[in-house]
């Protein structure tokens, strides 16, 4: 693409004026002619194969992802989500290889005004001497990957899946191609002296990349396939070496020249085959690609090559370099490059820095397990999360005793949660009945939420770690009022019978579940309300053993403490305050099943009491209401939660 750009400008350089141009109309109206009519029929067959054969819950996120790639946006979609691009985890979206066609439009969208802009600064002298268009191109592409190359490095320390996605992280790969452009022509450039060893590296160099590039260091492996490209490239066409040749052969362009519908169709197909439950045997994966190929012949036949033959519309928005000097241009290029690199860098929210200084190197947990109580606290830090946590208590309550009365923005935040509000919001989450889902399935942490209310209230616990910039993907199954236990008295004795079916109906979704998903998750979270009696706890035990069959680390959660009718607290005095605390909940029956079952049990009450007292209010805001977490006061232990698995699975290991 850039040296279309560079042989337009070249070829229309004035001998008099020195002045070149080139069309952006053309060039963005070839892209769009290039790309869109097969990208378009794609996206159009993705979404409707998902509405017939996708549960609405699978299509509404099969929807969304069609929505960022409308806008060539997928990158920064699956970058915000944390997708895992090395991991064919559990329905992958059917977009996911759209973020490569959307980096490559971001940047042909930012790059021909850039290099007119750059073309423009005609009068740039280095040591007296004017420097020509073509070194001032060279020196805008070296600049580029330079940046890209160190943003690159950096972020992957850092954020390795965001990294892989995001634009300003790629752009080097784009604009290394670009340095062999400008070159290319040039017989008396460096690339046209490249040694003979040098020439024989691109397919060692393939090879070696299907070893050495994995996930956990693409971000230093990725420059060979880079190079091999570099070197492909400015060996041109006419030279007599065997992989130039071998690559030129007729079979291998037949492909290349179907290469786009290939690559648009190839990944859908995998990932409903995938749902449909297609086997993963030789011959299937035979008959996938056969079917890849059926679909990409015909899309390059009747898409791809009747609309390359659409004339470019005759027209005049050619842009001449001399208008490149107005400052409203300057300063639309300037805009839209700051669009493009503005993502990458706010794509982390700035939470995850404040959350950052609230997780100790070590979190004190209980755990029985055998007999022990805890995660030894003697490698916790002295500022524990606990006791900052302590501290926020103290602090926002004395400032309730300091005014003698409750502030409006507290009475506020009281009248809310008495109204229901702090579980009107869907936290991010796709939810179809009790199955609810947040995030992407391909993400580093994957978390199966079990059980009922208790369960369901830490949505917004969960909805704050993704949004801190954890790399989540949560699957949640709970019913009202239905306990962790299967077919008991416990289950027998609920007075609801319509709960009592959508509780039995949904434990067999459970285990179904549990069954097909075998090492699939990380963690397996369970939480109750505190049943009691010998049924429930021996069978409580059995069902966490049950769980546990899927293969990941087993938990149980536990309750905040319980509260006074929030509304008869408004606007009394300190004198009556203590009237609203709330009381610690028992933990008995949470310890037992923990114990029985050989799990980790996090108990939240410390969260939200002092020694004596738990009061109704933590930084403004009630704790609980009903005996269930508000929103506010559950997305505000993330810290304590991303910490509590971390040494559950430390202990458990």
């Amino acid at each position: 693409m850039t040296g279309s750009l560079i042989s337009e400008y070249s070829r229309s350089i004035d001998p008099i004026s020195r002045i070149g141009r080139f069309s952006l109309k053309n060039f963005y109206f070839r892209r769009a002619r290039r790309l869109l009519p097969a990208s378009a029929i794609v996206t159009v067959a993705i979404l409707v194969f998902s509405w017939f054969f996708n549960n609405p819950a699978r299509f509404s996120q099969v929807f969304n992802d069609g929505i960022w790639n409308a806008f060539f946006a997928s990158n920064l979609n699956f970058a915000v989500a944390g997708t895992d691009y090395f991991q064919f985890g559990h329905q992958p979206s059917p977009f996911l290889h759209f973020w490569s066609l959307a980096v490559q439009e971001q940047f042909y969208f930012v790059w021909p005004p850039l290099m007119l802009a750059v073309l423009a600064f005609r009068g740039l002298r280095f040591r007296g001497e004017l420097v020509s268009w073509q070194q001032r191109l060279r020196l805008l592409f070296l600049i580029t990957t330079i940046v890209s190359v160190i943003a690159m490095v950096v972020l992957f320390m850092f954020q390795p899946t965001i990294t892989y996605f995001l634009t300003l992280t790629r752009v080097w790969e784009l604009s290394i191609g670009a340095l062999v452009a400008i070159d290319l022509r040039n017989p008396d450039s460096y690339i046209h002296r490249l040694p003979n060893w040098v020439k024989q590296l691109p397919i060692p160099l393939f090879v070696l990349s299907l070893f050495v590039v994995r996930e956990d260091n693409f971000g230093y492996t990725m420059p060979l396939l880079v190079i091999a490209c570099f070197i492909l490239v400015a060996k041109g066409s006419n030279t007599k070496d065997w992989d130039v040749r071998f690559l030129a052969s007729k079979p291998l362009t037949y492909i290349g020249d179907r290469s786009y519908s290939l690559y648009l169709w190839h990944w859908p197909i995998l990932v409903f085959a995938h749902e449909l439950g297609f086997p993963s045997t030789v011959e299937a994966k035979l008959v996938l690609l056969a079917l890849c190929i059926a679909l990409a012949i015909p899309s390059y036949r009747f898409i791809e090559v009747p609309f390359q033959k659409i004339k470019i519309p005759e027209f005049k928005v050619d842009v001449l370099i001399p208008i490149m000097k107005t400052k409203w241009v300057s300063g639309s290029v300037a805009l839209v490059v700051g669009i493009l690199i503005l993502p990458s860098v706010v794509v982390q929210p700035s939470a995850q820095a404040a959350l950052a200084s609230l997780v100790p190197k070590r979190q004190y947990i209980e755990m029985p397990i055998d007999g022990t109580s805890q995660v030894d606290p003697e490698t916790s830090s002295t500022e524990t999360w606990f006791e900052k946590r302590q501290q926020e208590i103290i602090a926002s309550n004395e400032e309730i005793a300091k005014a003698g009365r409750l502030s409006e923005k507290q009475v506020s935040e009281i009248n809310r949660v008495a109204d229901g509000k702090s579980y009107a919001q869907g936290f991010g989450f796709t939810c179809s009945w009790g199955d609810c889902t947040l995030g992407n399935p391909a993400a580093k942490l994957r978390i199966l939420v079990l059980g009922s209310s208790y369960s369901l209230m830490y949505a917004a616990t969960y909805a704050a770690m993704a949004q801190s910039g954890t790399s989540l993907y949560v699957q949640m199954f709970t019913s009202p009022s239905c306990p962790n236990v299967l077919g008991t008295k416990v289950l027998e004795d609920m007075e609801d019978t319509g709960s009592r079916e959508a509780c039995g109906k949904m434990h067999q979704t459970v285990l179904n579940h549990v069954s097909s998903h075998k090492g699939f998750y990380d963690f397996v979270v369970l939480s109750d309300r505190n049943w009691t009696g010998s049924d429930y706890t021996k069978d409580a035990i059995a069902y966490a053993n049950i769980v546990k069959t899927a293969g990941a680390k087993t938990v149980i959660m536990g309750q905040p403490p319980t509260n006074k009718d929030l509304a008869s607290c408004l606007n009394m005095d300190y004198s009556n305050y203590a009237e609203c605390s709330n009381t610690r909940k028992s933990s008995i029956s949470d310890y037992q099943v923990a114990a029985g079952a050989k799990v980790a049990f996090g108990d939240i009450s410390d969260l939200f009491c002092l020694e004596t007292f738990c009061p109704l209010l933590v930084n403004d805001a009630p704790t609980s209401a009903l005996g269930h977490l508000t929103d506010v006061s559950a997305a505000s232990i993330a810290p304590f939660y991303l910490n509590f698995l971390r040494d559950a699975k430390i202990a458990q290991n």
